[in-house]
């Protein structure tokens, strides 16, 4: 089927039909000065992409540079009177086409290849002109690299296997072009670089004269995105000895006019003789190729897996060598072996080993900044510094991480921020362990967690850690559904219907998700927020994607839920004093919330088949005296190093203050039967110690401002109230120094 042909599936418009008709009609005898006002805005805009077609390629008009020219004609045209179509000669069109741009626009046609430009030389790199791309000829490259020592993917079964199906795909006739899939950082572009190795130094023959080239599309504008893929496909169509890879595919595709760039890909590769290789997400395939049948026929996908460790650790080892001299410092083997291992245990958010890399060059910046800045000589990174580096970017105590490089210790890390929920601390490290160990559902997000529990227990801080975790921007994000009690709340999670202001917006939901695919959701309150509200989850939590309002998709298969509620306060805490276990607790607590109904609607909030959804029901428990005790020591280590770090002041603290807090803490809440939960550790400490901090600074400001260290120490218990209505009220010593 010709081009021509093809196109009548994208719509012809009268004005351009009645244009081709006439200048078919007159024998091509067309003015070459002829003023472009008398076209229709239509054909200009067609033109004027051309044009950009014919600036990138040198001014060769080849056959594809034609082909591309009638595309872009009939894709600016409006989709009715496709059957007009039918009136024009298709062959002699394009012939009178082609003279007429080669008269009035100034081109000159495609010459042959020389026998030194389709690859039989290969001394000389390809290149693209500065203004289409940047590229980098990867078989030049292993050409001119010595070919010495055991390379890092050699041995490994399979990525043998994968090395093996792209020369196969290459050697093909039909379908011989390969889209590598394979989540960020997993090496897509070590893996094509390490293919050039091979085929560069004979280990497939039929490669040996041919160039294999990246191009980097990743920051092409989407409105430049269409006439740039053309002008790089004109330029190469000719070239037989090359195999063109787009880093960034995915960003040349998109744009206003998405089925525009599409089948300006599909036509210019039908009639190119090079072989393309697109490197994407398994995201992108999804939005982008899976549901396009000629995409799908037209290339084959290989998907590229994340390396094992010791795959992963030959392979920052090799690079290490050249980061080394790079930075002009030398690299451990050790601290390589403890980057794979960290990264890979604590750093969920992406993949080997790209984020052991990351963590390697962190490093060595370091390390060069204290050289060039601080004048500190440093020859080496070593395993402490790569702890160090990893503890800043994941927020784990560097404590927690030393010594368990080679073992995944989440519920140790977890202890160090929440107290006194030893079963909500295991349930949520051993989820995940499952999660990091990739055995989940692929097509679900990654867990939907249900935390109950009274109020100040500690649901919305597991959220909080587990968010720091695991999360991309270590951040959670919050959803107020408590705020959410009518039904056209639903608006604020997949944005609001077409005609509306904001439409254009998006849902904020999507737009989280495909900022942060690795994000932790909060969606607090659960039980308050109007069924309608709900609906989206439903389907989210069990196909694993979601759309707004505009259609834009958005996949949480890499996303964690948390669900909150304080539902069944009082049962919880009956059961935790009758001393039942929490599978008993969380099965009860099921069955109470599958009764609870909205008050406005007197419709169920938790539906069978939403809880159905729901993986695990984690009961946090009523806190006791020694969770008192371990929240006062946290409470206060914060405290201290607030002083620190923003008034530059040492705070300590007598031992016994820590047991007052706890105690009086403990009090409180069991009077309140677990209402007050441990935010109140916080307004004891913001009462008892905070403001006498501040009345003896203002008291006392010249001492305060010579001192370095202050001293909180308590003299004795007194009695009788203090502010806020707290008592018994404690006599501070306040020393500065």
């Amino acid at each position: 089927m010709s081009v021509l042909t093809q196109c009548q599936l994208l719509g012809i418009g009268t004005s351009v039909i009645q244009q081709l008709q006439t200048i078919i009609v007159a024998g091509g005898e067309l003015d070459p000065h002829r003023e472009r006002k008398s076209f229709t805005q239509a054909l200009l805009s067609a033109l004027d992409e051309f044009d950009a077609v014919l600036s990138g390629s040198g001014g060769v008009l080849c056959d594809v540079a034609l082909e591309l020219l009638l595309h872009f004609v009939f894709a600016h045209l409006e989709s009715d009177e496709r059957s007009q179509i039918s009136s024009i000669d298709h062959d002699k069109a394009a012939a009178l086409f082609r003279d007429h741009a080669v008269r009035a626009i100034g081109v000159r046609p495609a010459q042959p290849a020389e026998e030194s430009e389709r690859g039989d030389n290969l001394e000389q790199a390809f290149t693209l002109p500065q203004n289409l791309a940047h590229c980098e000829d990867l078989t030049c490259y292993a050409k001119s690299s010595e070919r010495l020592g055991r390379y890092p993917f050699d041995g490994a079964h399979c990525y043998e296997q994968l090395f093996d199906t792209i020369g196969r795909v290459f050697f093909r006739h039909q379908t011989r072009h390969v889209l590598l899939v394979g989540e960020r950082g997993v090496g897509k572009s070590i893996v094509l670089a390490e293919f050039a190795r091979r085929a560069a130094f004979g280990i497939y023959p039929f490669l040996v004269n041919k160039h294999i080239v990246t191009v980097d599309c990743r920051h092409v504008a989407p409105d430049e995105s269409r006439p740039k893929l053309a002008a790089i496909l004109a330029y190469v169509a000719n070239r037989q000895d090359l195999i063109i890879c787009f880093d960034g595919f995915p960003q040349i595709l998109r744009g206003e006019r998405l089925a525009s760039n599409k089948a300006t890909l599909l036509y210019g590769l039908c009639r190119a003789h090079c072989r393309v290789v697109g490197m994407l997400t398994p995201r992108d395939y999804e939005e982008f190729i899976a549901d396009d049948p000629d995409y799908a026929e037209f290339f084959v996908r290989i998907d590229v897996p994340e390396p094992e460790v010791d795959v992963a650790i030959r392979l920052l080892d090799h690079f290490a060598g050249g980061l080394g001299q790079r930075f002009g410092i030398a690299i451990d083997s050790e601290a390589v072996r403890q980057a794979i291992l960290l990264s890979s245990n604590f750093i969920l958010n992406d993949q080997l080993p790209a984020k052991a890399m990351k963590v390697l060059v962190r490093a060595c910046e370091n390390k060069e900044y204290e050289r060039v800045q601080l004048g500190r000589a440093h020859e080496r990174v070593t395993p402490d510094d790569v702890l160090a580096i990893v503890a800043e970017l994941t927020g784990v105590p560097e404590e927690t991480l030393r010594g368990v490089a080679g073992q995944v210790d989440y519920e140790q890390s977890l202890h160090k921020f929440i107290c006194g929920q030893d079963h909500a601390v295991k349930e949520v490290a051993k989820e995940i362990g499952l999660i990091k160990a990739g055995m989940t559902d692929p097509n679900k997000p990654a867990s939907v967690l249900l935390f109950l529990g009274q109020t100040g227990t500690g649901k919305t801080e597991m959220a909080k850690v587990l968010a720091r975790l695991y999360s991309t921007t270590r951040r959670l994000k919050t959803y107020t559904l408590g705020n959410c009690v009518e039904p056209h709340s639903v608006s604020t999670i997949i944005g609001v219907p077409p005609g509306y202001v904001g439409h254009d917006q998006g849902g904020r939901l999507i737009n989280d998700l495909n900022s942060d695919p690795y994000c932790v959701f909060l969606l607090d309150e659960v039980d308050k927020a109007h069924p309608d509200v709900l609906q989206p989850f439903l389907n989210l939590f069990d196909e694993g994607w979601v759309s707004d309002q505009r259609g834009v998709r958005a996949l949480a298969n890499r996303s964690i839920f948390v669900l909150t509620t304080n539902v069944g306060q009082r049962l919880i805490a009956q059961m935790t004093q009758e001393g039942k276990p929490s599978e008993e607790i969380a099965s009860r607590m099921k069955e109470a919330l599958s009764q609870i109904r909205h008050t406005k609607s007197d419709r169920p909030v938790f539906t069978p088949e939403f809880l159905a959804r729901i993986k695990r029901v984690i009961v946090f428990n009523p806190l006791d005296h020694t969770a008192m005790v371990g929240i006062s020591e946290r409470q206060l280590e914060e405290l201290r190093e607030t002083w620190l770090s923003k008034r530059s002041k040492s705070l300590k603290f007598q031992p016994q203050i820590v047991r007052l807090v706890a105690d009086e803490a403990h009090k409180l809440n069991s009077n309140s039967s677990g209402k007050e939960g441990g935010r109140i550790v916080r307004k004891l400490i913001s009462d008892w110690i905070e403001s006498r901090l501040q009345r003896e600074v203002s008291q006392n400001p010249d001492k305060y401002h010579r001192s370095q260290t202050i001293m909180v120490s308590c003299s004795n218990s007194i009695g009788g109230e203090c502010p806020g209505g707290i008592s018994p009220c404690i006599e501070l010593t306040i020393a500065m120094s």
